[in-house]
């Protein structure tokens, strides 16, 4: 009989291989990276834009020009293109970050033809009417007025913006102000730029034929493309005078705590590395913070690290909302373990558990054609070597305590960090 007093025994996860994308170039030159695996008649179709948010005072004008995208075209209405998606019991969203702009589209395999039809329609065609227009600016605004209450966003957006800048796009948000002020036009004219007939990436993903891929091929193939002028975006990061910054809130009963530095892009030699050890600091629910801050000394229901990659820079983080009382004490503590890591070889013992964790969860991450699409999506859009994931288990059990050690006396100098707070 099964002994459930005994937890069950650990065993190392190995490299392994998995379904790799294969790429194909339509007569207009896009390149499509297709997954083709699965047994459900399923598809998934990923296009990715590159921004160009750093021509806009802030993010605003690119979460206007995405949400517009399905607000209607010339030859249908918001209305209509809903009532197609949902009699299909299709998905179809568009949205903006950083780096890049996205369309996604979910679907049964036999509706791709004409859902494919309508997203080109939409990159070509978008009117933008002033109702819709209109209607998404009161839902943002009312959003953002929200989130501005919530000390955790302020924290954080407060920390972005003095790690990187009001000029570096990194440093860039909404603002109440800005949204407000946006127009229709301004709007219009970042779809113009990054949208409409402009180059993409895509990656198609599930159960598909070689007459599904001639599909693809007849309708995005047929985009007449150009590429725009886009001045070069400014990412150099100021150096910052005053690191620590305190924003009271009188009524708070808890302290919104964001510290972190600068980092690096993926591509960097020490990122791996540096994910494992994150991963030990405060990447999990067993990490050293959560197992300080809050098992031990209960000043928090969470707290975390997380290395923040982007096309361009990259950040690690430190984060939590803490008993206000204990805000000093927590950043006390946040430093002690930084410490421990710098002079404190990490036991065996504990890299095992944490190598074990972070390739169990690499490996649950595949578990669909539609979530190994979303890997490969690093590969080619943020510039990864083609066996990154290959070679991604292999190079996590490779890390040792002492790469580790040497890691942590570099990249954790407690000078080096910024200190926001809020509430």
């Amino acid at each position: 009989m099964l002994n459930r007093s005994l937890a069950p025994e650990i065993h190392p996860i190995r490299p392994f291989d998995f379904v790799k994308p294969e790429t194909i170039t339509l007569p207009n030159g896009l390149e499509c990276h297709t997954v083709n695996a699965g047994i459900q008649p399923i598809v998934s179709l990923q296009l990715v834009f590159p921004t160009a948010n750093h021509l806009s005072i802030s993010e605003v004008r690119a979460h206007f020009a995405s949400r517009m995208l399905l607000e209607g075209t010339s030859k249908r209405s918001n209305e209509e293109i809903s009532e197609l998606l949902a009699s299909y019991g299709a998905f179809l969203d568009s949205d903006s970050g950083f780096d890049f702009a996205n369309v996604e589209l979910y679907c049964l395999t036999k509706q791709l033809p004409e859902l494919a039809e309508l997203i080109c329609e939409i990159l070509t065609d978008s009117t933008f009417p002033e109702a819709g227009f209109e209607h998404i600016r009161k839902v943002t605004f009312e959003q953002q007025k929200i989130n501005f209450e919530k000390s955790q966003v302020v924290a954080s957006l407060k920390f972005r913006e003095k790690l990187f800048g009001t000029e570096n796009p990194y440093g860039k948000h909404k603002t109440l102000e800005n949204i407000q002020n946006i127009t229709r036009k301004e709007a219009q004219e970042y779809y113009e730029t990054v949208y409409k007939n402009r180059p993409f990436g895509l990656i198609m993903a599930g159960k598909f034929t070689d007459n599904d891929l001639k599909i693809i091929k007849d309708t995005f193939g047929k985009l007449e493309l150009s590429t725009p002028k886009i001045p070069t975006a400014n990412y150099k990061i100021p150096k910052v005078t005053e690191k620590n910054t305190y924003e009271e809130k009188e009524n708070a009963f808890q302290t919104s705590v964001r510290i972190g530095r600068e980092l690096f892009v993926r591509t960097h030699p020490d990122y791996l590395k540096m994910s494992v050890l994150n991963t030990v600091f405060g990447g999990y629910f067993g990490s050293r913070l959560m197992s300080n801050i809050r098992e031990d000394k209960g000043y928090t229901y969470g707290i975390y690290s997380s290395i923040v990659p982007m096309k361009n820079a990259g950040y690690l983080i430190i984060g939590g909302d803490v008993q206000k009382e204990f805000r000093k004490e927590t950043i006390r503590e946040i430093l002690k373990e930084m410490q421990r890591l710098r002079t404190e070889p990490i036991p065996e013992e504990e890299l095992e558990i944490v190598k074990n964790y972070i390739c169990g969860k690499f490996v649950k991450s595949l578990k669909t054609p539609l979530e190994v699409a979303g890997k490969y999506r690093s590969v080619y859009f943020y510039g990864l070597s083609p066996d990154y994931f290959s070679t991604y288990i292999s190079q996590i059990n490779a890390v040792t305590s002492d790469q580790l050690l040497e890691l942590a006396q570099q990249y954790f100098q407690e000078e080096e960090f910024l200190q926001v707070l809020v509430g």
